[in-house]
């Protein structure tokens, strides 16, 4: 099997079914953000120098989407 691209993959979780059942759900964009991988973690801002550490607040390393 080849490798799967982000849009590939990003287009099998949210298919036309799964947009339209959650287009008026004011949680959607963020739930887009977190599966693509740009949800604002720790990790996330650090990695654009908006944050000067990506630890997590819990203390168990840094706070990614995993």
């Amino acid at each position: 099997m080849g490798r799967v691209h982000k849009g590939q993959n990003n287009k099998r979780v949210f298919s036309n079914g799964a947009r339209q059942a959650t287009a008026k759900n004011k949680y959607y964009p963020i739930l887009t953000a977190m599966v693509t991988g740009h949800g604002k973690t720790r990790a996330y801002l650090h990695h654009f120098k908006i944050l000067e550490h990506a630890n997590c607040p819990c203390g168990n390393g840094d706070q990614t989407i995993e």
